[in-house]
């Protein structure tokens, strides 16, 4: 008697993010999976029909004291200039902001100054 199960992919779309043994589980965590990507890409289209020039999750590399971010993590980046509109958030809720400036750390970091 084997002792190995049946392995069912978590898929993303074109992307395997893990998987489970449950296959009730995998088709529904995948359609939801699917779901979120599209309303992330609609999002997105969204914000480039504004005229934004980039978007990235609002979290812990926005220092919302000294009103600077990183840009880490970024759901899409086209020209980040000062003065360019970004939007930090999510699909679900967002904020936009004004880039006026960049940082450079000394170990190459860059931090964005901003406004809004």
């Amino acid at each position: 008697m084997s002792n190995t199960r049946q392995v069912f992919p978590l898929d993303f779309g074109n992307e395997i993010l893990g998987s489970c043994t449950d296959p009730n589980f995998a088709m529904i965590w995948s359609n939801v999976l699917r779901a979120q990507r599209e309303k992330e890409q609609e999002w997105i289209e969204k914000l480039r029909e504004m005229g934004i020039a980039g978007a990235r999750p609002d979290d812990g590399w926005v220092d919302r004291v000294g009103n600077t971010v990183s840009w880490q993590y970024p759901y899409f980046t086209d020209k980040l200039l000062p003065g360019a509109l970004v939007a930090l958030g999510s699909w679900e809720k967002y904020r936009i902001i004004k880039l006026t400036g960049v940082e450079v750390s000394g170990f190459g970091l860059q931090r964005w100054r901003f406004v809004g």
